[in-house]
């Protein structure tokens, strides 16, 4: 669910994913990016197919855009509402639901070429009848300036908004 969009931090080259997989790439990133005392990891793909991450039932992936060309992100709580990523915008995922991103194609040459999604993601744990994620959301959007949307689809997500 997309619920702000914040200023991306410059992020070091040395810091980027080698970009070269068809998969999904992981690198833990400095410790100034850490919210909460969470850390921040670095994650990247050029597609991710519908799956679930069941390694992570006891978290939400909160994560910053920091580069798309045109991808389109969903999850089963939310489909058919699907949000085409922009760098900056803020995104929670309960990687228990099915979740997918894709390219979308574009007739214009700009988004043509092949892009490589990246975003910095936080693992937020799952408790306090989800009052944990709310506090977190707004520490992020807090140290990164950002603004919240003014409307949200927010589907199995309400709940977790801030109030």
């Amino acid at each position: 669910m997309l619920i702000a969009n914040c200023k991306v931090p410059r992020i070091e080259p040395s810091w980027m994913l080698f970009q070269n997989k068809e998969e999904i790439e992981v690198g833990l990133l400095p410790d100034t990016l850490a919210v909460d005392d969470i850390s921040a990891y670095g994650v990247g793909c050029y597609q991710a197919f519908p799956h679930i991450d069941d390694t992570f039932p006891d978290v939400y992936f909160v994560i910053l855009v920091a580069q798309s060309y045109h991808h389109v992100l969903s999850d089963a709580s939310i489909y058919p509402r699907e949000y085409i990523l922009k760098k900056g915008d803020l995104v929670i995922i309960d990687p228990m639901e099915m979740h997918w991103l894709y390219q979308a194609p574009q007739s214009s040459s700009r988004f043509r070429r092949r892009g490589y999604w990246f975003g910095i993601e936080w693992e937020v744990p799952k408790k306090n009848n989800d009052d944990n994620l709310k506090h977190f959301v707004s520490a992020v959007v807090a140290q990164f300036h950002g603004k919240w949307k003014g409307r949200y689809d927010a589907g199995n997500y309400a709940n977790l908004l801030p109030t």
